[in-house]
């Protein structure tokens, strides 16, 4: 697909790929927790965390000035933000004592 892509649509192509580990994120792990506690804090953090990684996401898409296929801009927005979440949920778990 050779069409021209605005920088706008490079950003929200890519925009929307940097949300989708915090949404599965959401979907796998969090959602139970979440939901027995809903507080407006919880709720307004994963709203920042969003829209953080979705910002994220979007300025690689945007740096990728010569791609214009919207699927890569995707797979190109899954990247920074994956790694951020990763390295979110790992500091959240325990390591085991040593014996």
């Amino acid at each position: 697909m050779n069409t021209h892509l605005s920088d706008r649509q490079r950003f929200l192509f890519a925009g929307l790929g940097g949300i989708m580990p915090t949404l599965l994120n959401l979907i796998v792990i969090d959602l139970e927790t979440l939901l027995l506690s809903v507080t407006l804090l919880s709720v307004l953090s994963y709203l920042i965390r969003v829209l953080a990684l979705f910002a994220i996401g979007g300025v690689v898409g945007w740096l990728n000035r010569s791609e214009c296929d919207p699927v890569k801009l995707f797979q190109l927005g899954i990247a920074a933000p994956a790694l951020i979440t990763a390295a979110m949920n790992g500091g959240r778990v325990a390591l085991p004592d040593a014996p």
